[in-house]
């Protein structure tokens, strides 16, 4: 029997990789690393938003211009300016998804 916690990790880790088969043909997918796309999507889960709307928000512009304002060379964009991005512009997520394109 595995102890809650190991179920949880699993919950989430399906839930990444669920997300990110959906979003990997996004248009700035190739901004970040692998890791980093996948780090958005754990911290924009973390935040609370539903796998449907983690999914709108990354294949929306909001990676876009969240690596736009980041210095790393392209293909290595972390996936913390993604969260940033969305914790400094509440506004344009709602419980039906993303408002802004």
């Amino acid at each position: 029997m595995m102890a809650p916690q190991e179920v949880e990790t699993m919950t989430t880790a399906a839930l990444i990789a669920q997300v990110e088969a959906a979003t990997d043909t996004a248009y700035s997918w190739d901004r970040y690393s692998r890791g980093g796309w996948r780090a958005a999507i754990r911290g924009l889960l973390t935040m609370g938003y539903a796998p449907e709307v983690v999914t709108e928000i990354m294949l929306s512009k909001i990676p876009r211009w969240a690596a736009d304002g980041c210095s790393a060379p392209w293909g290595r964009v972390p996936g913390r300016v993604v969260v940033a991005m969305v914790q400094r512009h509440p506004e344009w997520i709602s419980a039906q998804g993303v408002r802004i394109w």
